[in-house]
Order: structure tokens, then sequence, then C-alpha cells
């Protein structure tokens, strides 16, 4: 599979959603390390399960600098599994499904370590991964009704929600005030990501 057809499949599963900018840089990467894991004879599956071990491995080392690298390892396996079962051209309904439950899994794990560096914010972590929850239970619920666009790119998705618990990571080291303020910051950006997508789903349906 050429690049041109990488993108276009990526877009048709998407909801025609376009490619550029960012969205772009990021599948031109990913196409490259999907050719590589190809070559390799790595699978789809092989990295969404992956990216559940590291997310869970990040939880009883989550105060060490171990957790850096093994939650960036997890996001890294999950932005690629999908990429990777387009080149090889084994994407299907299942394998989304796993794929989805397995990041639901993941981001379990991502707030039980964001608890275990910052437990005096717990209401606020614990409202923030409801409310992340119920973004993604919006967005799958709206697509299961017949609304096949993957929707507005709220200013709260996965990885803007993984990199907050990087930055948290990072911080946790030099001052608990600094995971304070990111576990409200990730609750702030999750009130409005919310509002983002009700109001997109609103005009949509």
């Amino acid at each position: 599979m050429n690049r041109a057809d990488f993108f276009a499949r990526w877009s048709s599963l998407h909801g025609g959603a376009p490619i550029t900018g960012v969205v772009k840089g990021w599948l031109s990467l990913s196409f490259r390390f999907a050719r590589l894991f190809t070559r390799i004879r790595l699978t789809p599956n092989a990295l969404t399960f992956g990216g559940i071990v590291f997310s869970a491995a990040a939880w009883p080392l989550a105060t060490s600098w171990w957790a850096l690298p093994l939650v960036m390892f997890a996001l890294f396996a999950d932005g690629l599994d999908g990429s990777l079962a387009i080149y090889r051209g084994v994407d299907s309904i299942r394998g989304a499904l796993i794929d989805s439950f397995a990041d639901r899994i993941s981001e379990a794990f991502f707030f039980l370590v964001f608890y275990r560096i910052s437990p005096t914010t717990a209401t606020a972590l614990f409202l923030a991964w409801i409310l992340s929850f119920t973004q993604e239970y919006i967005r799958a619920r709206a697509m299961g009704l017949g609304n096949k666009s993957t929707g507005v790119v709220t200013i709260s998705e996965r990885p803007v929600r993984v990199i907050i618990l990087l930055v948290a990571l990072v911080g946790s080291h030099v001052s608990h005030n600094f995971t304070e303020i990111s576990a409200y910051f990730w609750l702030v950006l999750q009130f409005i990501a919310i509002s983002q997508l009700v109001r997109f789903q609103r005009r949509s349906i």
C-alpha cells in the first residue's frame, strides 16, 4: 500500500476527515512505522495488547522515572495499531471494537497513575476521567445511531490527555503543586471538550 492509499483509507474510516496539518504529519510518520512493523511481522493486535501492558506497568511505577517511558510507549502503541491494520489491509469492525475497549482499559490505568502522583486531587481526577469516558461514549453512541462522522476534534482528545499526564509525571519530581495544577487543568479541558462535542452532536443529529 502506498501513502496516498493509506491516507484515503484512514480518511474513509474516520468519516471523511481531512488530512492536513498535524494529522497529516502524524499519519506520515505512522505510515513509515506501519511499513517497518509489517516487515518484522508485528501485528496490530500485538500493538494493542502492548499498549495495555505498558499502561498497566506504569501504575506501580508511577512515582519513579520509569513511568514516563512506559506511558509514552503505551501512547505510541495505541496510536500505531490502527495505522498498522490499515497498512496491512486487515482493518475491521472487530479490530476497531478491540482497540476501543483496550483504550478504555489503558485510560483507567492512566487515571491510577495520575492518582498515585497526586492523591490530594482525587475528586478532580475522578471527574476528569468520567468526563473523558463520557466524551468517548457520546461519540461512539452517535456513530452507532447513524452519525458516521468522527465529529469535532475537541480540546481534550486522548493524545492531549496523555500529554497532560506526561507533563504531570515530570512535574511530580519537581513539585507536588505542579501535579495538582495538571489535574485541575485536565478537568477544565474536559468540561470544555464535553461542551464542544455536545454542541456538535446537537447540530449534526
